[in-house]
């Protein structure tokens, strides 16, 4: 199953529970402009993504751009792939809870302003999996909590980010 959203104006909300299937590539896409991207912050604000995965070989993908971000992804085993993406302005603040098997993790936060605080909270379950990257850049207060229960034989690895 593919799935693409791709919400090019503000105030933009994705919500999708239980979303199930074999071979499952989930894509979503906030502050697009049709014509290209816009880099001078008159794209899409306040930005809202809340995606429940149940099984199966699972490639989630998130991209926010422009003013104010927030992702909540509950993942519910198998394959698992995550790319997110959160740029532009304004806050950035991802939950993600992968309830485990295989885990690629890659979260991208950046930009700023002076309110623009990133946070990012992630949650990978055990036995296994993990390969955990984590960039926070940006002039404005970054924080993580990680609770990641791996017991290694051929997974693990987390590298964090955090830089101006």
């Amino acid at each position: 199953m593919t799935f693409i959203a791709r919400q090019p104006k503000s105030d933009n909300v994705i919500e999708y529970d239980q979303l199930t299937g074999d071979d499952n590539y989930f894509g979503f896409y906030q502050g697009e402009n049709i014509y290209g991207w816009q880099a001078d912050g008159t794209g899409g604000n306040n930005n809202y993504i809340g995606v429940n995965v149940e099984g199966s070989d699972n490639t989630v993908r998130h991209q926010q751009l422009h003013n104010w971000h927030d992702v909540n992804t509950d993942i519910q085993g198998d394959g698992n792939t995550v790319w997110s993406n959160q740029q532009n302005w304004g806050a950035k603040t991802i939950d993600l809870t992968i309830n485990n098997d295989d885990n690629t993790v890659n979260i991208d936060q950046r930009g700023g302003g002076q309110t623009a605080n990133h946070t990012a909270t992630i949650t990978l379950d055990g036995t296994y999996g993990t390969n955990l990257s984590l960039n926070q850049s940006g002039s404005t207060q970054k924080s993580y909590t990680l609770n990641q229960f791996c017991t290694t034989a051929g997974g693990c690895s987390v590298s964090v980010t955090q830089s101006n």
